[in-house]
């Protein structure tokens, strides 16, 4: 999980942007931390501080990223940002609240769900190259391959934009629910299964109902993504009996 580091010192700084910056020992910092206190100017911030590592860190997961997309990694299909902005808003997060990012990729679901305040994320990840990119940003990668993980119920909020292949949307989603703790929120990308229902679709589709899932219409949201597809998605959205 990601933990806010103890506040050692606290000096107001001006600079000549007049942006007012905290001095801290940042020691202890991830990138989410700094992104989170200053997430206009944390490049900036990271400059003033002498965090530059920091810098160099946002750069070597975007090269990470990048080499994974023209390796054509199975699946590997990062989270647009519309996308994202939607599963943020219906998942309703609290500052309190322990999430789950099932399968992470590179970290763009993850780096947001920090972004808006949450502290503790766990993440999933079967790639090796991407598991790196999670490493580096500071998350806290709890296994590699969600689907044998036993299921733990502590979870107020599991988001995911899992694999789509090998029937990977009903398997992820499915094992998912199990994390949940009583009272604790599922929001996942998936198929559009009204678009194109088959016999396997139709039975995960009967299961989403017993569980009263929701559903939003995302259309071609990932023709956006940096690895853009033309597949019709939508987001469904799954709360668990308190």
């Amino acid at each position: 999980m990601i933990s806010q580091p103890k506040l050692k010192s606290t000096i107001s700084v001006s600079t000549s942007k007049a942006t007012v910056y905290t001095a801290r020992d940042f020691s202890g910092y991830t990138l989410q931390h700094l992104k989170a206190m200053y997430p206009h100017s944390w490049q900036e911030a990271a400059f003033y501080f002498g965090i530059n590592s920091t810098i160099s860190t946002e750069s070597e997961v975007s090269e990470i990223k990048q080499t994974a997309i023209k390796q054509q990694i199975w699946d590997f299909f990062p989270t647009p940002t519309d996308a994202i902005a939607k599963i943020l808003e219906v998942a309703q997060l609290d500052p309190k609240h322990l999430v789950l990012e099932p399968s992470a990729g590179s970290g763009d679901l993850a780096s947001a769900i920090a972004a808006s305040g949450i502290e503790k994320i766990d993440c999933f990840e079967l790639q090796p190259l991407l598991q790196k990119a999670l490493k580096l940003q500071g998350f806290n990668l709890i296994g590699t391959d969600f689907l044998t993980s036993s299921p733990q119920p502590i979870y107020d909020r599991i988001l995911a934009n899992p694999p789509f292949g090998n029937n990977g949307v009903t398997r992820h989603t499915q094992h998912a629910y199990k994390f949940l703790k009583p009272g604790g929120k599922l929001v996942t990308l998936a198929h559009h299964y009204q678009l194109q229902p088959s016999k396997r679709d139709r039975d995960f589709f009967d299961w989403l109902k017993s569980v009263q899932a929701r559903f939003l219409n995302l259309s071609r949201a990932f023709q956006k993504s940096d690895r853009p597809t033309s597949v019709p998605i939508q987001l469904i959205a799954i709360d668990k009996p308190a």
